[in-house]
């Protein structure tokens, strides 16, 4: 049997999961990701993209739309080169994450 769901569920989980990452930033680090991202990040961190690229966090629009949650359209998200490398995996964090192992960080990677 096959899972389908609603648009107007996937909005309500969009809106939730914009909550929780909220002010946020991209981590684009070398080699293969940790088995979970309760983990610390593995390899070295290559790029970090942020508002504009200043450090400022990462928004998200307000209003999900047919299940999707896009980013301000007046934004521009830039990345910020820290180390060369070829990238292997990506995390978002929010800003105040210290990559330390955690069960209570909310991250996608």
């Amino acid at each position: 049997m096959a899972h389908q769901s609603s648009t107007g569920l996937r909005n309500a989980m969009v809106v939730a999961m914009q909550a929780a990452l909220a002010n946020g930033r991209i981590d684009i680090y070398s080699g293969p990701p940790p088995a979970s991202a309760d983990d610390a990040p593995t390899g070295t961190l290559l790029l970090r993209v942020s508002k504009a690229g200043d450090g400022s966090p990462l928004a998200m629009g307000t209003t999900p739309s047919g299940g999707l949650l896009k980013k301000p359209v007046g934004d521009i998200w830039r990345g910020t080169v820290l180390a060369s490398g070829t990238a292997g995996y990506y995390r978002y964090v929010v800003t105040t994450d210290t990559g330390a192992p955690s069960l209570t960080e909310c991250r996608m990677q």
